[in-house]
């Protein structure tokens, strides 16, 4: 699975950030109310929420599921994050076209890493 470089983290789950990291890297997904948004993997949606436990169940979810770009412990906590998501969108772009605007931050970053990599 893809981190985004910049990812959104609730405070619960920043402070496990590296355990859950480790879990979702290894596929085992043992933490209780993690939820995971990703870039929606239909293409048509903007994002998608659901709880990590589901791809403990159904591991082969993990390869068509899309960039993850937000985590958080429990519901409540996931909510925030996304309105954090929806309230950077806005102020940044005037819209709320979520998915376009945190895949734009993500193509800049490639760029400067590829432009910084060519000055060495």
């Amino acid at each position: 699975m893809r981190w985004y470089d910049h990812i959104y983290i609730g405070t619960y789950a920043a402070e496990r950030l590296d355990e859950i990291r480790e879990d979702i890297e290894q596929e085992e997904f043992l933490f209780p109310q993690l939820y995971l948004i990703t870039l929606a993997s239909n293409g048509v949606d903007q994002l998608d929420l659901f709880p990590a436990g589901r791809l403990a169940f159904h591991k082969s979810m993990v390869r068509y599921t899309g960039m993850l770009v937000g985590a958080a412990i429990g519901r409540e906590e996931a909510m925030e994050v996304l309105r954090r998501i929806a309230s950077d969108t806005v102020l940044a772009t005037g819209g709320c076209d979520m998915r376009s605007y945190l895949m734009k931050r993500y193509r800049t970053d490639l760029i400067l890493q590829m432009t910084e990599g060519e000055g060495m």
